[in-house]
């Protein structure tokens, strides 16, 4: 840059020399040519000095104009390159902005839920190597919503996910400052809780995030009531890996779920059999249909206003070549977790009413059979179409068929499900609240509900026998469904003594041991048939003393 400016300089100041000594000797040499006389050439060579100055002049305003024209043209190639670098660095730093924001993006996809925002499995991998490396004792806690499933299943992923949201807001809620939450995938959470002094303390916790949940959650107007299943595992006791400390505190769970759900349960190394015997039931379950190995059995339910078997509950059992008889407790599990228990349940209602058929054809028409029917089965949008489908095909009256639900379904989902009892009840079928007085019973609840009948718990009937004082809970439940104007069932009677006192406490049906126990489809007909005989030959006896 320095060199030009020099050339430039010096081919100025050559040019304007050269046209000096140009002029000066032109113009001499003309002057003397013209004239000799001294005066004239004094006054020549002033007008020629002048000339010389305007010529000048001239040429410098030339060559100053053509290098100002010259220094424009740079200045505004330098304005142009520098505008061209402030574009760049402008550039340069939006983009710098932009791969921030997309590494923040990356990261945030990386270690954290796009749903609710918690951080995801990856942030919880490596947190728990960091609190390993700590050394200090620390609990996993692996939190389950239970049945969530048929949420998904009925209502949608788009709105289950919005409960998803709800949940896991009220989870964060909770959180202490020795917590930190994350979400496993699905309706599945993690909670790991550092630097614990016991059980006692993650045990108080647990049931703190459990009894949260007696709460509903409500979205878009609507209350859904849901509770919660807690595994436990402890580190070091338990694993000494994430991987291992993940998979007990999931066995743990898997136990909580197994005894009842909503519930905490500390991880024992005795529960990895439990796993195991799960998943076998599993494998023969998913053939057993197939190979027809289910078979219905017959609880004979008595009638106390006529003294005699008035119906039936339908009861599903299976026995297979590997296992044998497998308990109905232990193979319905199952099959509610892996969704089986729709087609299960389908065959049951099927086979029940083709039982109901059968009794209308030996003349016992005014017979009926109760089915126990699931959570998923009756949350299926087309359940009531389905189930009057089958009355129909069967050929059988609807008001012979009842059908028994679960009274936490009723709480649980309440909008869901009564659109559909309304339905079949529309239709004449029956339907009983089972396990009444288990769950949320209060008398405003009962009037609301479509139902025709309560079936007590069976823990009712069992704690007749105790005492007096336990006997009032018993009471208290009885009266609180003839409030409601409902028919009343006795479940588990198992001895003269509950048979009686629930009789005079109200009861219309009664079921259980004492009874009868439940019998395949060929012994309780011939009971009916042996019933009517006995009657019929006391008729004829009478008709003789007459």
């Amino acid at each position: 840059m320095m060199k030009d400016r020099q050339k430039t300089a010096l081919k100025t100041a050559l040019i304007y020399m050269a046209a000096g000594v140009a002029w000066i000797i032109v113009t001499d040499s003309l002057l003397s040519l013209i004239t000799a006389e001294k005066g004239a050439f004094s006054w020549i060579s002033i007008i020629k000095g002048l000339v010389f100055v305007a010529v000048s002049a001239a040429i410098v305003y030339a060559l100053v104009q053509d290098l100002l024209k010259r220094l424009m043209e740079l200045e505004f190639d330098l304005l142009r390159a520098s505008d061209e670098a402030e574009g760049s660095k402008r550039e340069a730093a939006t983009s710098y902005e932009q791969l921030l924001a997309l590494k923040k993006k990356l990261y945030d996809m990386a270690y954290f839920d796009q749903l609710t925002g918690l951080r995801n499995q990856m942030s919880l991998q490596e947190d728990v190597g960091k609190v390993i490396g700590t050394g200090s004792k620390f609990a996993l806690l692996f939190l389950d919503i239970d049945n969530f499933k048929y949420v998904n299943d009925t209502l949608g992923h788009s709105f289950g996910n919005l409960i998803l949201k709800e949940i896991s807001s009220r989870f964060a809620g909770l959180m202490e400052e020795n917590c930190d939450l994350y979400r496993l995938a699905g309706d599945k959470f993690i909670v790991i809780c550092r630097e614990i002094k016991g059980i006692l303390d993650i045990e108080q916790f647990a049931l703190k995030i459990l009894k949260s949940f007696k709460e509903a959650v409500v979205v878009e107007g609507k209350s859904f009531f849901h509770s919660v299943s807690i595994g436990v595992s402890v580190y070091p006791e338990h694993g000494q890996t994430y991987s291992d400390l993940l998979k007990c505190a999931e066995i743990a769970l898997y136990k909580a779920k197994e005894s009842g759900k909503n519930r905490i349960v500390i991880y024992r190394e005795s529960m990895v059999s439990t796993i195991h015997e799960w998943v076998e039931t599993e494998r023969y379950l998913r053939n057993a249909l197939e190979k027809s190995e289910f078979e219905l059995y017959f609880q004979p339910q008595y009638s106390v206003e006529k003294g005699d078997i008035s119906g039936f509950e339908a009861l599903i059992r299976w026995r297979n070549d590997e296992m044998g008889f497998v308990m109905p407790g232990k193979f319905l599990k199952v099959a509610e977790d892996t969704n089986m228990i729709i087609a299960i349940g389908e065959w049951v209602l099927r086979n029940a009413c083709i039982f109901l058929k059968r009794l209308q054809q030996e003349g016992f028409g005014d017979r009926t059979v109760s089915v126990n029917v699931s959570k998923m089965q009756i949350l299926q949008d087309d359940f009531a179409d389905s189930l009057l489908e089958i009355i129909e095909i069967a050929g059988i009256d609807p008001q012979s068929l009842e059908i028994e639900v679960p009274e936490s379904i009723l709480i649980e989902y309440y909008d869901l499900v009564t659109e559909k009892l309304n339905t079949l009840k529309d239709h004449g079928v029956r339907v009983t609240l089972d396990n009444f007085g288990k769950g949320y019973s209060a008398l405003n609840y009962l009037r609301k509900l479509p139902i025709t009948s309560v079936k007590l718990d069976k823990t009712f009937s069992d704690i007749i026998t105790i005492g007096e004082e336990s006997r009032i809970l018993t009471d208290f439940m009885i009266k609180l469904a003839r409030s409601a104007q409902l028919h009343i069932i006795g479940d588990g009677v198992e001895n003269r003594e509950q048979f009686e006192y629930l009789i005079r406490n109200g009861c219309k049906r009664l079921q259980g041991y004492y009874i009868s126990r439940p019998l395949p489809e060929r012994e309780a007909l011939r009971k009916l048939q042996e019933a009517a005989a006995r009657m019929a030959g006391d008729a004829d006896a009478v008709k003789t003393e007459e």
